[in-house]
């Protein structure tokens, strides 16, 4: 039912929104308490801030797909999620 939602999501900094962290080495996996360096603007990320809020953005968007998804099912009337 949810087909049109991503696959995965990036991380994000948040102080410019860049996807790009300086990481050891590809395919580097952050631990829990770390900090991670941003590409574009070099501050300094907490792995779980930025987890948190991944997982916040992750709980919307499937929320919004299935009201939308939902809507199409009953033809358009009013559903609320949440």
């Amino acid at each position: 039912m949810l087909d049109d939602l991503p696959d995965s999501m990036p991380l994000r900094c948040v102080f410019c929104e860049s996807t790009k962290f300086v990481v050891p080495h590809e395919g580097y996996q952050p631990q829990p308490g770390e900090m991670l360096t941003c590409g574009n603007c070099g501050r300094q990320n907490d792995f779980n801030s930025l987890f948190q809020i991944l997982e916040e953005n992750a709980v919307e968007l499937v929320k919004k797909e299935m009201e939308k998804q939902l809507k199409d099912i009953f033809k358009g009337g009013t559903i609320r999620i949440g």
